[in-house]
């Protein structure tokens, strides 16, 4: 006992000793000869003004209504002033397809094909009218979600713009001038480039290509050269009659980005060089914000702040601590466990379904781990059934769903799976 007791006393010392070198350090930087710079770090002002964070991952055990919610998040964002708790769910969807259907939702699921030419940009190869083979570079979600993000005073965002201009150009054709004054008339080939005939040419003697002329509406010099006085005549043309001469993401509102199945990609794969711009403090306008060079179309790019990015996880496929670290800290992550206040009424023949759930998620922590429980949406079924069919469809969601599941966590080791629902 007396020396247990000494070795306490000896530990307690160095613990009080650490202490006050740690408080030395704190009060008195400069005593361990550390030279002291001032820096200044960029705030996320959602933090600040309790808002919605620009970027956010719902993470829980399968069935817990993740996806459900990213509804319920994507308008809070659109319409801050809106009770999404309280409001009626129909009205809520129908909200929703109408902001998808306006561009200002954009929705994707990941999985494990899923690439960053589908993400950002890539090449296209695409048959002309005259069955030739050209390549074009296409935009993916993330950078449409971008463009969706910077419109006009109209609420006009450049790539709707363009589309609008080259579906004009199926009914009917039209006459421009180049920028140096020459007239000129162009068609659409099918393809990667715009088909352009000088005043009394018979036949197209000059191709402008669709990506330069976007990147001359975006202000941007581009990376093809060629026909560049015929490029520009279409993008005056195009900016001058849709009204873009003020694009920016200041005209627009928020545009909401939802991933769902975040973590089944591979994140370093198709965020590529983007991870860093997501950034609030990187973003357009901040005091750090930062901007790339994107491989393909070689034109620089950056994220506009009034982008929002939602994510769902699923923890039952990858575990939180195998995320990807630099995706983890550039994210807010909200946790969604079994809500079991919605089965709270429920019974079926008696048992009662959120006690049930409850029981066989204690054992499922002990036997395995909390990011594997069930999810209450599992059950949620029988609330919309009659009584006189509610035992059945349970019987059916056993024998569909959860065993199976459950054969999946346990490798087919019948003796712990016996004991979830017992």
């Amino acid at each position: 006992m007396k020396v247990a007791s000494l070795e306490a006393g000896a530990v307690l010392k160095n613990n009080i000793a650490m202490w006050q070198l740690y408080r030395t350090i704190e009060m008195e930087p400069n005593n361990m000869g550390v030279k002291q710079e001032s820096q200044q770090y960029s705030v996320d002002s959602a933090l600040v003004n309790n808002k919605q964070p620009l970027n956010q991952i719902l993470y829980g055990p399968p069935g817990t209504g993740k996806t459900y919610k990213t509804i319920n998040e994507a308008l809070r964002v659109l319409e801050p002033g809106l009770d999404v708790d309280k409001a009626n769910r129909s009205e809520l969807k129908s909200k929703f397809d109408q902001y998808k259907k306006d561009g200002r939702i954009q929705f994707v699921t990941f999985h494990q094909s899923f690439s960053y030419e589908d993400f950002v940009e890539g090449l296209r190869a695409d048959t002309n009218k005259d069955g030739a083979i050209s390549y074009s570079v296409e935009p993916g979600v993330f950078k449409n979600a971008c463009d969706a993000a910077r419109t006009s005073e109209d609420g006009l965002s450049i790539g709707a713009a363009f589309d609008e201009f080259i579906e004009k150009l199926d009914q009917e054709e039209i006459e421009l001038t180049t920028a140096n004054g020459k007239p000129f008339t162009v068609r659409d080939s099918g393809g990667a480039t715009l088909l352009c005939a000088p005043q009394g040419a018979k036949h197209d003697s000059y191709s402008a290509n669709k990506e330069s002329i976007r990147q001359v509406l975006a202000g941007q010099e581009p990376h093809k050269r060629y026909c560049i006085s015929y490029v520009r005549g279409i993008a005056e043309y195009i900016r001058k009659n849709w009204k873009l001469d003020s694009v920016s993401a200041k005209n627009s509102g928020p545009v909401v980005l939802i991933i769902d199945e975040i973590n089944r990609g591979n994140i370093s794969s198709i965020f590529g060089e983007l991870i860093t711009l997501i950034e609030p403090g990187k973003r357009e306008g901040a005091d750090e914000a930062l901007s790339v060079t994107l491989p393909y179309s070689k034109e620089p790019f950056s994220v506009p702040k009034n982008l929002h990015i939602i994510g769902t996880m699923n923890t039952a496929d990858r575990s939180l601590a195998l995320m990807d670290t630099a995706l983890r800290r550039r994210f807010d992550f909200v946790e969604m466990m079994p809500n079991l206040d919605l089965l709270q009424d429920l019974e079926v023949e008696g048992i009662s379904i959120a006690k049930m759930l409850q029981k066989m998620n204690q054992r499922i922590e002990v036997l395995y781990d909390r990011e594997h429980m069930l999810g209450h949406d599992f059950f949620m079924p029988l609330l919309q059934a009659n009584e006189d069919q509610r035992f059945a469809m349970l019987q059916g969601i056993f024998k569909n769903k959860i065993l199976p599941l459950l054969e999946e966590y346990f490798f087919e080791d019948w003796e712990k799976i016996r004991l979830v629902p017992v």
